[in-house]
C-alpha cells in the first residue's frame, strides 16, 4: 500500500511539473532556435525548445513552418526565413524546400509555372530528386496530372483541359523547332554549295548535287538536291524532307 501511494505521488508530481513547464512556454521559446540554425530535425527542435510534440506543431502551424520535400520530409524552417527563387525553391545546404511544401505540391506546382509541361528529367534536374517516377504516377492515378509521349519523350501536363491542351501545343512547337535545328544544313556546307550555283548557274540541281558529293563537300546526294531546289526555286520538291521545305524562306535564297 505504501509503494502504491509513493508511486502514485510521483506520477502526480511529474504531472504537474510538466504542467508548469507546459503554461511558461512561450511561442518565442519555440522560434529562438531558429535563430540559431535555420534548419532543424523534429528532435533538435523539441530537444531545443522543452516542450511536447504536440504544443511545437501547434505553435508551428500559427507561425507558418515548411517541412523539407527532400531526404524524407525529415526538416524544418519557418516559412518566413526561407528565400525562394523565381521557381518558388529555396536550398539550404543539400536540404531542398518550395513554397507549395511537400514533394507532390512541388512537383505539380512546378508543372504548372511551366508553358510546355514538364518530363521526368527536367524535374529531377530542377528539383534535385534523383527519382520523380513513383511520385509523378501517384498524382496521375489521382487525377491531378496527365502524360503524353512527344518526340520520344514522355511530358506531363496539368489535368485541367484547357491548360493542359496549352502547355501540349507549346511542347509540340518547341519539339518541331528543335528538330528542325538539328536538320538544318552545316553552314561550311551550305557555302560549298552557293559557291557552285555561282560557278555553274545553268546546272540542274541534281548535276550540282553530283558535283559536289565527287567532290567529298560532305553532302550527300539527296540532300544537295534538296537544298538546290530550295535555293533556286524557292521551294523543295514534296519528296524532301519538311526541313528542308521550310528552308525555302532561308536568306541564301537566289533570285533570278
Amino acid at each position: 500500500m505504501i509503494a502504491y501511494c509513493v508511486l502514485m505521488c510521483y506520477h502526480y508530481i511529474t504531472y504537474m511539473e510538466a504542467r508548469m513547464k507546459t503554461l511558461r512556454f512561450t511561442p518565442g521559446d519555440l522560434l529562438k532556435p531558429f535563430s540559431r540554425k535555420q534548419v532543424l530535425t523534429k528532435a533538435e527542435l523539441l530537444q531545443a525548445c522543452g516542450c511536447s510534440a504536440m504544443t511545437a506543431w501547434r505553435i508551428l502551424r500559427q507561425q507558418g513552418y515548411l517541412t523539407s520535400y527532400n531526404q524524407n520530409a525529415k526538416y524544418y524552417t519557418l516559412r518566413r526565413m526561407a528565400q525562394f527563387d523565381e521557381q518558388g525553391l529555396w536550398a539550404y545546404r543539400d536540404i531542398r524546400f518550395s513554397k507549395w511544401g511537400t514533394l507532390p505540391e512541388t512537383i505539380v506546382g512546378q508543372i504548372e509555372l511551366s508553358p510546355s509541361g514538364m518530363a521526368v528529367h527536367e524535374l529531377q534536374d530542377r528539383l534535385h530528386i534523383e527519382n520523380v517516377k513513383p511520385t509523378l504516377t501517384h498524382l496521375i492515378r489521382q487525377g491531378r496530372l496527365q502524360r503524353t509521349r512527344i518526340a520520344g519523350t514522355t511530358v506531363y501536363f496539368l489535368a485541367e483541359p484547357s491548360r493542359r491542351q496549352q502547355q501540349l501545343q507549346q511542347r509540340e512547337t518547341e519539339a518541331a523547332t528543335k528538330r528542325l535545328a538539328l536538320s538544318l544544313p552545316d553552314p561550311q556546307h551550305v557555302i560549298a554549295l552557293l559557291v557552285e550555283m555561282i560557278r555553274h548557274p545553268r546546272q540542274t540541281p541534281r548535276q550540282e548535287a553530283r558535283r559536289l558529293a565527287r567532290q567529298g563537300s560532305g553532302w550527300k546526294r539527296t540532300e544537295a538536291t534538296c537544298f538546290m531546289w530550295t535555293a533556286r526555286a524557292n521551294r523543295a520538291p514534296t519528296r524532301c524532307s519538311t526541313p528542308w521545305r521550310a528552308i525555302a524562306a532561308g536568306p541564301w535564297r537566289v533570285r533570278r
